[in-house]
């Protein structure tokens, strides 16, 4: 524990009341004596009969201590194991019913009703004597939240001391000179935090006008397992005359600091008379009640758990049939609160009760019972005997933990919504099976002691971490996944967005044959793909249209990217001669890309496509379409050059002769089965062959040999086909 020199308790006299006058010598008559006597007399008496004037005037002699209690996020951090909020309520609940019998306590929280708000800092209660139990409940109540508003906390803790003062000097007006008279009031601000104000204001500036102020104010400050940041901006409350600092690195720490500002060495040795009653005589007929907590001494649970009791031997079982004959077991329907499983509980079973309750009241014959209880994950069971008159209370400590889960995109963060979190047994424990899955924001576990793996997914990201729980640990776990967002699109070159777009997202792998690996693609018009912080390529495909960029994703951000597309389009149709009819059917157009190569002109192909008439989409540049007209060997080229944006319009010119194809027999009957067509141009190469009765072709112009073939026999015709003529050719078989 480090602790901050500067500080004493102010034991400076009290300074001299301004009203006092010097005393007279004894030569003053004695029928004044007798007046003053008098008047005291009266004073004392009016006193005794309201009360007011006197016991005020008594309860502002008592020093008056605020405690400031931080309710931020950041306190289910750890201490010595355990998060800083649950030791910090301990610590100091169990100081205060010996701090209220001398001061007079209230309490201020912060940070603990909402999120992001920085004017969260609450007043739980006014300065005033006694409430030790009250200030508990209260202390209980908090859950760390929000924000750390420690200079509007501090305003709240003054503007208390103030109201109380305010009182204090409408009782010292009545009952004579009052505050003057009695010298500054002792008051203490005690600062119970882990960290420095995050709302953009100055607490050392408001604790310094507060204590400018107060004349008789100390503010001592516990700073609990602070960060070395945090503790920077905390060191001005070590550097006053009446304000010191303590950084508490432990249990030990805590309690010590805790012991100098609200105990008081008469709080060890004080004699208390005690008188000696002897135990009341238990009345009324057997109950058996039940509450549940985590562990010994711990606060009790306050949601419903499972409970299950039963007669463990036959003389109970006897009784609980015999008090459900004569109506006597009144939890035959379940108690108040509670939520029955009554499928095994007839008359004659020996279950008492089995249900959900907090903390079931049940009429119970005398006898022994078992008890078993399951909240969560976790199950535990006892045996209880109930006595024969009056309630008998059992505690039942199921031997569990709490486990509470956030994920945060990097610290400092707002929580993420849709984290798939996995708690399973860690790889030293006896099992490793998956135990729960959420995809809640926080979720909340009830579990046996042990080491547990915490896994949280968040689209591509993953982390993982081991737990230990011991009995009654209430862990609060936040997982950073440090994870980002990249949102992309496709612009069409005049600030329209692209549809049909394929966005395929890539990172570097060396490992692999491209050295990259796809991590994420999609076909949305404007994807958002969350990622782990890294460095990704993304590529933009619409038709043969492509564009690729890189792009750095931070965690915690949403990186927003809008990718130029400027493609262009090509509408392409054909035609069989200049004055024909547009083919529709057996055209095939394949695209290729030019280029320049060391060795001269290059072709590289892009796109394939049988449509007759299609709509293609390239990247700017030079290109070289080739349709081909099938059956048959008629082919047509055109070339054309492409800007971004630009649109072209190209119709296929096919100069060929369509050629059908028949034979027959010698008595001129057409031959339908088995012929087998071979067609080879003037050079012999195979241009054409089909197994067709009645087979049509595409010829370019030029000169030809068919062949027939049937039943082992051959047929041949030489045949000259010209430029846009049909023609057809009919072969005789003999």
């Amino acid at each position: 524990m480090r602790v901050s020199p500067n500080l004493e308790p102010d034991r400076r006299a009290p300074a001299p009341a301004r009203n006092c006058r010097r005393a007279r010598s004894p030569r003053f008559g004695w029928r004044r004596a007798t007046g003053l006597l008098l008047a005291w007399g009266l004073v004392a008496a009016s006193s005794v009969v309201s009360g007011t004037p006197a016991q005020a005037q008594r309860d502002q002699s008592r020093p008056a201590t605020v405690i400031v209690f931080d309710g931020s996020g950041s306190m289910w951090g750890e201490l010595d194991g355990v998060n800083k909020v649950g030791a910090a309520r301990a610590s100091i609940i169990e100081r205060l019913p010996a701090a209220a019998r001398r001061l007079d306590l209230g309490l201020v929280a912060f940070g603990h009703r909402r999120k992001s708000d920085c004017s969260d800092a609450e007043l739980l209660r006014p300065i005033a004597p006694g409430g030790a139990d009250e200030l508990g409940q209260l202390l209980a109540g908090v859950s760390p939240r929000g924000r750390t508003p420690l200079a509007t906390a501090l305003d709240v803790a003054g503007q208390a001391l103030e109201d109380r003062g305010a009182i204090g000097e409408e009782t010292a007006t009545a009952g004579g000179d009052g505050d003057d008279a009695q010298g500054p009031r002792s008051e203490l601000i005690l600062l119970v935090v882990d960290g420095f104000e995050n709302c953009k204001r100055d607490p050392c500036e408001t604790a310094s006008e507060l204590l400018e102020q107060r004349a008789g104010l100390r503010i001592e400050a516990l700073a609990l397992n602070p960060k070395d940041a945090e503790l920077e901006g905390l060191a001005c409350f070590g550097r006053g005359e009446r304000s010191r600092l303590t950084v508490v690195r432990s249990r030990g720490d805590l309690e010590e600091g805790l012991d100098r500002v609200l105990k008081s060495p008469q709080d060890e040795v004080r004699p208390v008379a005690v008188p000696v009653t002897p135990p009341a005589r238990p009345t009324g007929p057997p109950r058996l009640v039940l509450s549940a907590v985590l562990a010994p001494d711990n606060m009790p649970i306050d949601e419903p758990v499972q409970w299950r009791v039963v007669a463990l031997d036959q003389e109970t079982r006897e009784r609980m049939v015999e008090a459900r004959r004569l109506g006597r077991q009144a939890n035959q329907a379940a108690p108040a609160g509670s939520r029955r499983n009554g499928a095994d509980q007839g008359p004659d079973s020996d279950v008492l009760f089995a249900g959900t309750a907090i903390n079931p009241v049940l009429d119970a014959p005398p006898g022994r019972y078992r008890v078993e209880i399951g909240h969560g994950l976790a199950t535990a069971g006892i045996e209880v005997e109930v006595a024969e008159l009056g309630d008998t209370r059992i505690e039942a400590a199921i031997e569990a933990a709490k486990l509470a889960l956030v994920a945060h995109a990097n610290p400092g963060s707002p929580l993420l919504d849709g984290v798939f979190f996995t708690l399973h047994g860690a790889p030293d424990s006896e099992t490793s099976e998956i135990f729960t899955m959420s995809r809640e924001v926080q979720p909340q576990y009830v579990l046996p002691p042990g080491s547990y793996q915490v896994s949280a997914q968040y689209g591509l990201s993953r982390t993982e971490t081991t737990v230990s729980l011991s009995p009654g640990d209430d862990r609060h776990v936040e997982l950073y996944l440090y994870v980002g967002a990249l949102a992309v699109s496709a612009d069409d070159g005049n600030g329209g967005t692209l549809g049909n777009v394929l966005f395929i997202v890539e990172e570097d792998d060396p490992g692999a044959a491209s050295g990259r690996r796809e991590v994420a693609r999609s076909a949305a018009p404007s994807p958002v793909f969350t990622l782990p912080a890294n460095v990704y390529h993304v590529t933009a495909t619409r038709g043969l249209a492509q564009v690729r960029r890189t792009f750095t994703v931070q965690p915690g951000q949403v990186t927003r990217r809008r990718l130029e597309l400027a493609a262009a389009t090509i509408d392409a149709a054909a035609r069989l001669g200049s004055e024909g009819a547009p083919l529709v059917t057996g055209v095939t157009y394949r695209v290729y890309r030019e280029g320049e190569a060391t060795d001269g002109e290059t072709f590289t192909p892009v796109l394939t496509t049988a449509r007759p008439k299609a709509t293609l989409e390239l990247t700017p540049g030079r290109y070289r379409i080739v349709g081909t007209l099938t059956p048959g060997n008629a082919l047509a080229t055109t070339s054309v050059r492409l800007g971004p944006g630009d649109h072209a319009d190209i119709t296929l010119v096919y100069e060929a002769g369509e050629v059908a194809l028949a034979l027959s027999d010698p008595n001129g009957l057409k031959i339908v089965r088995d012929v087998y067509w071979r067609v080879v141009d003037a050079q012999g190469r195979p241009v054409w062959q089909s197994g067709s009765l009645e087979p049509r072709a595409f010829l370019a112009p030029g000169r030809y040999t068919v062949t027939a073939e049937h039943r082992d026999r051959a047929v041949t015709a030489d045949i000259t086909v010209a430029a846009g003529e049909a023609k057809e050719i009919a072969l005789t078989w003999r």
